[in-house]
């Protein structure tokens, strides 16, 4: 009867291993995603604002501990960098050259988890046009 118990027991731990090994796993990863974008929006709103559009397009690659580092030195989840106009009542009807359209510009940061992971996480930053 008592190993009966102890090995309900111990399949109902290890049961419970897979599980909080996972939820751990996620935790690590939503934190580091969560750190880069942080990192890479005070970067982002420290640049002038002339300047935003070095960020168009690029692809930004980090570690697993969320250290920027070279494409080639198998990174673990790469950033894509998307500037577009912001969507705010009276953008849309703001002629071209008046100070409302060029007031303000939002950046999109996708973090996708790298090898082949199609699943990404996006983050958005709105940047006003300081005047710099």
């Amino acid at each position: 009867m008592a190993i009966g118990v102890v090995s309900f027991c111990l399949l109902t731990v290890m049961g419970l291993l897979s599980v909080g090994s996972s939820t751990l796993k996620q935790a690590i990863d939503q934190t580091v995603e969560s750190q880069i974008a942080q990192k890479l929006a005070g970067e982002i709103l420290l640049t002038p604002y002339s300047q935003l559009t070095k960020y168009a397009g690029t692809n930004i690659y980090f570690d697993d501990a969320g250290s920027s580092v070279a494409a080639v030195s198998d990174p673990r989840y790469k950033v894509q960098i998307f500037l577009t106009n912001p969507n705010y009542p009276g953008a849309s009807n703001a002629p071209a050259n008046t100070p409302i359209a060029n007031s303000m510009q939002t950046v999109q940061m996708n973090i996708v988890k790298m090898p082949g992971d199609s699943a990404s996480n996006r983050y958005t930053v709105q940047v006003p046009n300081s005047g710099n």
